[in-house]
């Protein structure tokens, strides 16, 4: 099995956010700290990452995915909208230190009914990037009945929005690549909106999805993991990114792009 590696890149800069992301988030950190899913040296952190303005552990991700011979793709939005709110200069900036790194950028969809505004995001993205050999996947995985079929007429390469225990398939001239892991869906148990598992627990609960889909014979996986929690003030985060790449290898697992399955599979 193959294993594609990617990143949701949904804040750059703390006090990007005018709403009440920021309340939200000491909320959160407050009762992961009370319920002691957290340390206080995170906690401590992440109020320091607030008088630094940085949300963002772009630098580092790219290093460690470097080091460790991963090549992951970057999703960076061209759009704003449910707390995705940093512009486009900032966004022009990281694509292109992305890009400069060797690493695939694509599209952080927000549109997804609206196909003049999808359209108006790919070609942002197009113009940055200049070619337009890049795919897109939408911001909290929203999508409808119309999305996808939609996003292909763009002219996108591949989505890779839909949860689905299936191999890649072809929609129009698109590539549709399913989300089979996604680290959201392992860290929150029971509905909760804050850290209450074990780094134990979460490393048991990947272990079996990792053993179930490669008992389902999967061509390709496919693994998102937030840069944002690519950092000591979300401790449990990180580590657990960094076991999975380590369990992946441990099953001779191959990592590759997004692009690169996709010559693959026209072959």
């Amino acid at each position: 099995m193959k294993v594609i590696v990617s990143h949701d890149i949904d804040h750059i800069r703390a006090w990007e956010h005018r709403n009440m992301m920021i309340p939200k988030h000491m909320i959160r950190s407050s009762i992961e700290l009370i319920t002691l899913n957290i340390s206080l040296k995170e906690y401590i952190l992440r109020i320091k990452e607030l008088f630094v303005n940085k949300w963002h552990n772009l630098e580092d991700i790219v290093e460690f995915n470097l080091r460790h011979q991963i090549p992951a793709t970057f999703f960076m939005g061209m759009n704003n909208g449910l707390g995705l709110d940093y512009n486009i200069s900032d966004a022009k900036k990281w694509v292109n230190f992305l890009s400069e790194k060797g690493f695939d950028v694509g599209v952080h969809g927000i549109a997804y009914q609206n196909i003049v505004i999808m359209q108006e995001e790919y070609n942002l993205m197009k113009n940055i990037l200049n070619h337009q050999n890049f795919g897109i996947r939408m911001h909290y995985l929203r999508n409808d009945e119309s999305t996808i079929g939609k996003l292909a007429s763009c002219g996108y390469l591949f989505d890779t929005t839909l949860q689905e225990d299936v191999n890649p398939y072809q929609v129009s001239s698109m590539y549709e690549f399913p989300l089979h892991i996604m680290d959201v869906d392992v860290m929150y148990k029971g509905g909760s909106k804050w850290m209450n598992k074990s780094v134990e627990e979460l490393k048991m609960i990947t272990k079996e999805r990792i053993d179930f889909l490669i008992t389902k014979k999967l061509e390709y996986m496919t693994l998102l993991f937030h840069d944002r929690y690519f950092t000591d003030s979300f401790k449990a985060w990180k580590e657990w990114y960094t076991w999975s790449i380590a369990y992946l290898k441990e099953q001779d697992c191959e990592f590759i792009s997004y692009t690169d399955a996709m010559k693959e599979i026209k072959k």
